[in-house]
C-alpha cells in the first residue's frame, strides 16, 4: 500500500482511503473494543495511555514512564487463587459468588486494566477492591483515579467500565476525522 501510494496523485487521501475501506465500523470497533481480551503487553499500555490522554484533555502534561515504572494493573487479579494468598483471593472469590466460574472471561477486559505506578502495583497485589482503592487514590493517572468512586468491583463493573472506556477509543480511533 505505501509503495504504490506514491504512483497516486494524491498518496494521503489514497492511504486513508485505503485504510477506511478495510476498518470495521464504529459500532463493530465499539463491541469487540469491550469484550477483547487483552494482554498486559506494550500495545494495550499504548491503549491505556491515549485513553489518559483523552480523559485530560491531551494536555499532555504528564508523560507516563515505561512499562518498569508504570505497569498495566489488573483491577480483579490475573489469578483468583495462589496457594500463598487464599485469604486474599478468597475475598475475590467471596466477592463474585457463584459467578466466580465465569471469572476468565473478564479478567482481561479493557474494563478491568488501569496503569499504575510500578511500587503502588506491587503493594496493591491481589488485594480486595477496597484495599487497592487505598492505593488508586495515591496515583496522577486520572483513568485510575476514576476507579475510586466505586464501592465494589465484579463483574457489572467491569463491563460498564469496558463499555465507557470503548466510547472514548472509538473517538480516538475514528477514521471519518481523518482527510
Amino acid at each position: 500500500m505505501a509503495l504504490e501510494s506514491f504512483n497516486k496523485e494524491m498518496p494521503v487521501s489514497y492511504i486513508v482511503d485505503y485504510l477506511k475501506r478495510r476498518t470495521p465500523f464504529d459500532t463493530e470497533f465499539y463491541l469487540n473494543f469491550q469484550n477483547r481480551d487483552f494482554t498486559r503487553s506494550a500495545q494495550t499500555k499504548y491503549i491505556l495511555e491515549m485513553i489518559e490522554n483523552a480523559l485530560t484533555n491531551n494536555t499532555r502534561e504528564k508523560t507516563i514512564s515505561g512499562r518498569s515504572d508504570v505497569h498495566i494493573e489488573h483491577i480483579m487479579p490475573r489469578e483468583l487463587l495462589r496457594k500463598r494468598n487464599k485469604v486474599i483471593e478468597n475475598s475475590w472469590q467471596k466477592e463474585l459468588g457463584t459467578r466466580a466460574s465465569e471469572y476468565s472471561m473478564f479478567v482481561n477486559r479493557i474494563g478491568n486494566l488501569t496503569l499504575l505506578g510500578s511500587e503502588l502495583n506491587i503493594t496493591a497485589s491481589n488485594y480486595p477492591f477496597l484495599e487497592k482503592k487505598k492505593k488508586y487514590e495515591q496515583s496522577i493517572i486520572m483513568l485510575t483515579k476514576e476507579l475510586c468512586q466505586e464501592d465494589k468491583w465484579t463483574f457489572e463493573e467491569i463491563n460498564i467500565r469496558s463499555v465507557y472506556l470503548g466510547g472514548i477509543a472509538k473517538k480516538i480511533w475514528n477514521f471519518n476525522y481523518l482527510k
